[in-house]
């Protein structure tokens, strides 16, 4: 019975490791949007705090959704925007995560976008192309476009994008969307300006519910890309490709390891009849 005593508190012990393991990235995060952390005024978003500490707040006017389908908040677009004319988005290499569901109102909605400096490119662009999730590009120089395999649904997904030179790829819900996609330059150009729920030259509006925005400043692994869309499925209720089985709070790491605590007493100390 000793052994089962120790069984217990091993358990527990690897239930609080798989927690520390399933943690989201925090090296190089450059910008994070959680809509948890807005303080609605009269039902409406104004601001939107960067939590990373990085200061690249957004602001402008959208709606709050205290309770969406998933249970927790989002921020809902309907022709309405927020964003930072002052936020460069991570150039040559990086990574953005968005959990995000779209309506089926619109055939072609930019979920956001991101201006080049130095001309020569139009924004850069997040879309939900009805029915393709698609990374966009288009300027004076060049057009390109990586459309995604999966089509566009009204359902909340986690959608992944990560770019490095010479190579882009989408991830869908933990599956690869598509990979290794060589554009005309393969990354993202030194930027000012990020805009979320439009498009910053033209009205290309996204109709849809943003809950959380993740943006690094360097190409994560696919293992990291895993952690993030892993814990994203998991706050959120999203079937994630390859996620584990849920894990519990790391409190029943408590409550196992005093289960097991109060087995081992109770055989090691049997009741005298």
């Amino acid at each position: 019975m000793k052994n089962q005593k120790y069984f217990y508190l091993l358990m527990g012990f690897l239930i609080a490791i798989l927690q520390l393991a399933l943690a989201i990235p925090t090296q190089d995060l450059d910008a994070h949007y959680d809509a948890a952390s807005i303080t609605p005024v009269g039902g409406n978003v104004t601001t939107w705090n960067d939590d990373s500490g990085n200061g690249h707040h957004l602001t402008g006017s959208a709606s709050f959704v205290a309770t969406d389908t998933h249970g927790l908040s989002s921020v809902r677009f309907a022709g309405n925007t927020l964003g930072n004319t002052g936020y460069a988005v991570p150039s040559a290499v990086g990574t953005m995560v968005v959990v995000t569901k779209a309506d089926s109102s619109a055939g072609l909605q930019v979920l956001m976008s991101w201006s080049a400096l130095g001309g020569g490119h139009a924004p850069y662009s997040m879309q939900v192309r009805f029915g393709n999730f698609t990374y966009g590009v288009s300027g004076s120089d060049a057009t390109e476009s990586l459309v995604g395999n999966v089509a566009a649904d009204t359902q909340y997904h986690v959608r992944t994008l990560r770019y490095a030179p010479g190579d882009m790829d989408t991830f869908l819900d933990g599956a690869v969307d598509v990979q290794n996609f060589a554009g005309e330059t393969g990354s993202v150009p030194s930027s000012t300006g990020f805009l979320v729920g439009n498009y910053n030259i033209l009205n290309i509006p996204y109709f849809g519910n943003i809950s959380e925005i993740f943006i690094y400043n360097r190409a994560l692994t696919d293992e990291e890309i895993d952690e993030v869309e892993f814990a994203m499925g998991a706050k959120f209720d999203i079937s994630i490709e390859g996620a584990p089985d849920p894990i519990p709070e790391p409190s029943s790491f408590l409550l196992i390891a005093l289960a097991g605590i109060f087995v081992y007493r109770k055989n090691a100390c049997p009741q005298n009849h």
